[in-house]
């Protein structure tokens, strides 16, 4: 998910973002890294519509992802997380409020490790690999990007690439490309779909989040306290990813 061990960094707002070039040079780059690109779609379409303050399509797309995929942080959640952490580089609370409130309806679609790990995204929060990742990208800087990108990438069996996918959608959106879909004459196909998968597999050894109310918002992220973070379990190998 968006967390290993080590004390989590917070993704802070980026005053000197880089221009909407630079941001798309950077998506390009990062989607040679992307191994799901329905997956990438589906974020790029999250991103903007919760900038665009869509709460019908925020809703809908979140239903799609929230929960999609195996083991303890589904890829759909881990793309999820670079959302998030994209809007809180970007410093403007509303599209943060409006993709966490979308999230917190979801809840239950997941498991609570990866539910906790959503709530630290929506505060800005990640292991300072995808932190770094985040705020390189979002400037713009190249070499940075290039330097935080391995490390990103070597987190769990596959969900470094699912951070990715979710950060490369992100910054199509903020780019505003044209070719930011694959298909770019098809809406966006749902990820759970294309991978043929349930989009909540039984996890019979997981506690489930507490359903919508008995945790509050204003509480902090249960896994926030370096003290209280747990280590990703290690996923198992899943055919084709």
């Amino acid at each position: 998910g968006c967390r290993r061990g080590g004390r989590p960094r917070g993704v802070p707002a980026a005053p000197n973002r880089a221009k909407a070039g630079m941001l798309a040079e950077g998506a390009d780059s990062l989607s040679r890294h992307v191994r799901t690109p329905e997956l990438m779609d589906q974020t790029t379409e999250v991103c903007r519509a919760a900038r665009s303050g869509n709460d019908a399509e925020v809703r809908r797309r979140t239903r799609e992802l929230i929960g999609a995929g195996p083991g303890l942080t589904p890829s759909g959640d881990d793309a999820l997380c670079a959302v998030l952490l994209v809007l809180c580089g970007l410093g403007d609370p509303a599209p943060i409020t409006l993709l966490g409130a979308a999230i917190q309806q979801q809840w239950t679609r997941t498991t609570s490790l990866s539910a906790s790990l959503l709530h630290a995204a929506t505060k800005g929060y990640a292991v300072p690999e995808v932190a770094t990742l985040v705020e390189a990208t979002l400037r713009g800087d190249v070499a940075g990007t290039r330097e935080a990108l391995t490390s990103a990438l070597a987190i769990g069996h596959s969900s470094g690439q699912d951070l990715v996918a979710g950060l490369t959608g992100s910054l199509r959106a903020l780019a505003t490309l044209p070719h930011a879909h694959t298909r770019p004459n098809t809406a966006p196909a749902p990820f759970r779909a294309l991978q043929a998968r349930k989009t909540v597999p039984p996890l019979t050894s997981v506690r489930r989040f507490p359903a919508h109310g008995t945790y509050r918002g204003d509480q902090a992220p249960p896994f926030e306290t370096p003290a209280e973070a747990p280590t990703k379990t290690p996923e198992a190998p899943v055919p084709g990813r």
